[in-house]
Parts: structure tokens; C-alpha cells; sequence
């Protein structure tokens, strides 16, 4: 059951709806809040820093998944069709949500996908001022696999990664460049 004052109170419908809470040392729930809209959502992983919580799952909701002025929000495509979500929880106490706060300005690609665990990532972006991106690369358990970070020439760069000693999954790519961020979500078989 979610707090009183939580960003969502109640289950909006659908097949499910992601939960978060939070609990002390002593086992005392602090806070708990779902997250979802009438479609089927899932979180997968969360991740607290500071103040914020970051949650990350799918979605086919069409609807409260997403903040007015997100990257994307309405899930495109139909019901059977999934779609990745990070959500940033400001704090979680104040019912404040931003799912596009320090989005990247840039064009990521992963390739191929999916994979065997040899991919090629491709950034381009607007970002003159950097020469270095930061990738990490985790498991839906939220374990991280994967740290490098990736020379950018003239806010562009291409490179090889390898995690082909992991098992087949789902996994997350972080791309970070001066705190702006983008994930994408990828397969190996």
C-alpha cells in the first residue's frame, strides 16, 4: 500500500504497476508509492542517490507514465508492445517526478541488437565542450558489468564493447556526458 502524499497512491490498472518503498534498519516502512498507468508497467531495478530514486522497467501504459515535456510521453505502437522507462524521483516524501531530467542531447546507437555480446555503440551529439563519455552497462538486478569511458572527437565517437563472459539477458546502457544522461536497453542471446 503506498503512503499518503506519494507521487501515486493508487494502482492505476492494467496487468501491474511498479512499487517502491523505502524502510529503515529497524524494518519501518518510510515511504512507498506505485508507479504506472493503465496499461501493464514493471520496474526492474532502483537505485537510490542522495534524495533521488531512480527507477527503470517497461511500459505499455499510454498514460501517467511519462511528465508533460519527457522525450516520449505516450508509449507509440500497440498494447503488446513494451517500452523501456527511467523514472527520477526527486523526492520521493514531496510527490515530485522528472523521468527527462538531464536527458542527453545526442544520437545513441547500439548495434547490433540483439547481440552476442559484441556490440558497437555510436554517440553523436551537439556537445562540443566534452571529450569524454562515461558508459556503464547493468544487469536488470541493477549489478554493474561494464565502466569505460569513451574519447568523444568533436562530440563523436564509435567503439567496440565486450561482455560477451556475461550471461544472456536484458541489460542497461548509461551513457553519461557532463551529467547529461541516455539508457538504452539491449539484449544478448
Amino acid at each position: 500500500m503506498a503512503t499518503p502524499g506519494a507521487w501515486q497512491t493508487t494502482f492505476e490498472g492494467g496487468s501491474s504497476d511498479a512499487f517502491l518503498a523505502k524502510y529503515n534498519s529497524g524494518g519501518t516502512q518510510q515511504w512507498s508509492t506505485y508507479y504506472g498507468g493503465t496499461g501493464g508497467d514493471q520496474g526492474y531495478a532502483c537505485s537510490f542517490a542522495g534524495q533521488s530514486v531512480y527507477v527503470c522497467g517497461q511500459t505499455n501504459s499510454p498514460d501517467h507514465i511519462a511528465t508533460p515535456g519527457s522525450f516520449l510521453s505516450t508509449t507509440p505502437g500497440g498494447a503488446f508492445y513494451y517500452q523501456g522507462f527511467l523514472g527520477k524521483f526527486i523526492n520521493p516524501l514531496s510527490s515530485s517526478l522528472s523521468v527527462k531530467a538531464n536527458t542527453i542531447d545526442a544520437d545513441v546507437k547500439l548495434y547490433p541488437s540483439p547481440n552476442n555480446g559484441l556490440f558497437t555503440i555510436s554517440v553523436n551529439t551537439t556537445d562540443m565542450q566534452s571529450n569524454t563519455a562515461s558508459v556503464t552497462i547493468s544487469d536488470v538486478a541493477g549489478r554493474e558489468i561494464f565502466n569505460e569511458h569513451l574519447p568523444l572527437t568533436n562530440g563523436s565517437c564509435a567503439k567496440q564493447l565486450d561482455i560477451t563472459n556475461e550471461p544472456a539477458g536484458t541489460y542497461l546502457l548509461t551513457l553519461n556526458i557532463n551529467g547529461q544522461v541516455s539508457v538504452r536497453k539491449f539484449v544478448k542471446e
